[in-house]
């Protein structure tokens, strides 16, 4: 399955709403080149504003097609068509899914090799604050549900993803390639956190200092 990131963005451009839902086979082939997508395609469309979701086809489908093909009516072939939209989740939750079911957290290699996948991801993203925000999301998947380490998670991927967009920006500039305005984080800790890191700010910044 072949997809550029041309073919997305005019994609997104056509749709009013700026949001494109991806539902393609569900089988290996298909499921792969969605993965490699949000890998290498969809975070180049956050600084364009293109909502991406992905569709889940329901068990026992292969293809979209499946969905009006196995109906037997044309009212249930709508009705089965718009849940499956309806339910199509965020690119970024979907690959979160993927990656979490792929990850060991008693093996470091497991865990390394997650980490080194999510961070070169969002190193693809130009936009500081997109960046944070893809930290708070895969952190809640690698945290298993551990709001300490949620948190030491999310400063460590959005350093770790800094330093690999800092060191492509840098080798733009040595082959005299244009690239934007460099952006950097403020190494400071945010003034305005949801409400799960208020409330363990204390614990965060604890183990922050011991980890160093």
């Amino acid at each position: 399955t072949a997809l550029s990131l041309e073919t997305l963005k005019e994609l997104g451009h056509a749709s009013r709403s700026r949001r494109i839902t991806m539902a393609l086979d569900n089988d290996a082939a298909g499921q792969s080149a969605v993965k490699k997508a949000c890998e290498v395609l969809f975070p180049k469309l956050l600084a364009a504003q293109i909502d991406v979701h992905v569709a889940c086809l329901p068990e026992g489908l292969k293809d979209p097609s499946d969905l009006i093909t196995s109906a037997t009516s044309e009212e249930e072939a709508l009705k089965s068509f718009r849940t499956v939209m309806a339910t199509a989740k965020p690119w970024t939750e979907w690959y979160g899914d993927q990656v979490g079911k792929t990850l060991d957290p008693q093996n470091p290699t497991s865990f390394s090799r997650c980490t080194d996948l999510i961070t070169s991801m969002m190193a693809l993203v130009s936009a500081p604050t997109d960046r944070t925000h893809l930290a708070y999301q895969f952190a809640k998947v690698l945290g298993m549900n551990n709001v300490n380490r949620q948190m030491q998670l999310e400063r460590d991927l959005l350093t770790q993803a800094d330093l690999k967009f800092n060191k492509e920006e840098r080798h733009k500039r040595s082959r005299g390639d244009s690239f934007p305005a460099r952006e950097t984080h403020a190494r400071s800790l945010p003034q305005s956190l949801p409400p799960i890191q208020q409330k363990d700010m204390s614990a965060y910044s604890k183990g922050w200092q011991e980890s160093r």
